[in-house]
């Protein structure tokens, strides 16, 4: 587990994952290939990538909020994603393993490590909200709690 670079690498990895990769919504299915980009945040070219990443680092670290990768054993990211500090909570904004990864525990031991480096670091919640099938089944495995609103963790 690592933070996303400005890397070729990472950018590739970045538009497999958000930009590529559709929500859950079956459960038990792998994820589609979504067609089309989100209409608020449209796939960005390398450069753009590069660029925003820089603007976005000061930012991101005023606001605690951090993108990660997990790499499987060749190297190869197979998963990312979005992580909050907000006080004693840590919000998980986005989570997302690669469509072609899928089904053989990537997610699990990337949640794993996001875990246990959240306990390390003193964090006594996790939360997130999701509404897709797929991705709360995936939670409640976790052992996540579904409140209504959040899916949470202590």
């Amino acid at each position: 587990m690592r933070e996303l670079e400005p890397t070729r690498k990472d950018y590739d990895a970045y538009v497999q994952c958000f930009h590529r990769t559709d929500y859950s919504y079956e459960v038990g299915k792998q994820s589609g290939i979504r067609k089309e980009s989100y209409l608020f945040e449209p796939m960005p070219t390398f450069e753009q990538y590069c660029r925003a990443f820089e603007m976005n680092r000061s930012f991101s670290r005023q606001f605690k909020t951090y993108r990660i990768v997990y790499e499987n054993e060749d190297q190869q990211v197979v998963a990312m994603a979005e992580v909050e500090e907000k006080g004693k909570t840590l919000a998980l904004n986005e989570f997302v393993v690669d469509r072609n990864c899928q089904f053989r525990e990537y997610g699990t031991k990337f949640y794993e490590e996001i875990e246990q480096e959240a306990r390390h670091r003193g964090f006594r919640e996790i939360k997130l909200y999701s509404n897709f099938a797929g991705s709360i089944m995936f939670w409640l495995k976790m052992g996540f709690v579904d409140t209504g609103i959040f899916i949470k963790k202590l």
